[in-house]
């Protein structure tokens, strides 16, 4: 029995505490919608202030009961200053909220002879850049990183996002996202695929962690944090942009079946390779290359029989590596006597 009497003094305990609630949605610079829900039938004044203001009394007469009057007065509210601006008795009702400062707390206060008063917080998400950041251009581009450079726009912060192989999402107003620029931290995610590589003042960053492939880039000028951001999410010139990495070079490995004229060349597989170009010469500088060999594609292998060379040479041979956007740096050199 004391359990269940328990039970029941929780249950009349949260529906007390749920009798009046207020949820604000579709926020903007300048607007919000709150829902205020009164499940008991009593006579609430609705406030609305800024900062620490106490509330001013009010009576019946000078408080209104149309919200059509809520604009105009919260067009008036100044800094540490409450305003009665609706009275309700029950039932639910959704207020516009119009006229609101950018980038500021208020709060919606419900007052009334039972709960005195409840408080709920929102904040409106800063002024939006009106200029997008453009131009991303790409430097110092390797197999597992590159740098990013971009004409900033005016807004205070810059954020990077990233995805491979496609379009990256865009950031949600009202959010802040925690960058990394090691590719593919879990942290960093906007999605599944798009991940923040960057969020600061500077116009540039680098991106670490990348592999074989191509990354799509964009970059979003914003203002404000954490719940207070607002991003300008429109494209512009150059933005947004993708760039392959360099493939890997492969690693040229010791030379095998050595014959007068001619050796078996070997070297490791580099994923994403879709062939590989090999070159042989005569002297360590490779400027006395031996013509059938001089970068020549070899296709999909790791190993090739190298023939019909001058005899009486010392031989050298080096590699790289073909992938669908680039072409590698040369692998270290392996010398033959």
């Amino acid at each position: 029995m004391k359990k269940l009497i328990g039970l029941l003094s929780l249950l009349l305990f949260a529906n007390v505490a749920m009798a009046q609630t207020v949820t604000f949605s579709d926020i903007k610079e300048n607007s919000a919608t709150a829902t205020i829900t009164l499940n008991e039938k009593i006579k609430t004044n609705i406030f609305i202030k800024l900062g620490n203001a106490s509330l001013p009394s009010v009576d019946d007469k000078s408080i209104k009961k149309d919200e059509k009057n809520i604009p105009s007065l919260i067009k008036s509210l100044n800094a540490n200053e409450a305003i009665a601006i609706i009275q309700l008795d029950n039932g639910k009702k959704i207020a516009k909220l119009e006229n609101l400062q950018a980038g500021v707390k208020y709060s919606i206060v419900l007052a009334n002879d039972k709960i005195k008063t409840k408080e709920f917080t929102f904040s409106t998400l800063a002024a939006e850049p009106n200029k997008q950041s453009k131009t991303i251009g790409f430097k110092n581009v390797t197999s597992n990183s590159m740098e990013l450079v971009w004409m900033k726009g005016n807004g205070k912060y810059s954020l990077v996002v990233a995805s491979k192989e496609k379009e990256p999402a865009a950031p949600q107003d009202g959010k802040s996202y925690k960058a990394s620029d090691v590719f593919g931290t879990a942290g960093s995610k906007i999605d599944a695929e798009t991940f923040v590589v960057y969020s600061g003042k500077n116009n540039f960053c680098k991106v670490n962690n990348l592999s074989s492939g191509k990354y799509f880039f964009r970059v979003f000028e914003f203002n404000g944090e954490s719940e207070t951001s607002n991003y300008n999410l429109s494209k512009t010139d150059g933005n947004p942009r993708f760039k392959a990495t360099t493939i890997a070079a492969p690693k040229a490995l010791a030379a095998k079946n050595l014959i007068s004229g001619g050796f078996t060349a070997n070297w490791t597989a580099v994923p994403g390779a879709k062939s590989y170009e090999i070159q042989v010469a005569y002297d360590p500088d490779f400027k006395d290359v031996d013509e059938a060999y001089n970068i020549a594609d070899v296709g999909d292998i790791t190993s090739i029989e190298i023939v019909e060379l001058k005899t009486d040479k010392k031989y050298y041979f080096r590699v790289r590596t073909v992938g669908d956007q680039s072409k590698s740096e040369f692998s270290n050199v392996i010398k033959i006597e």
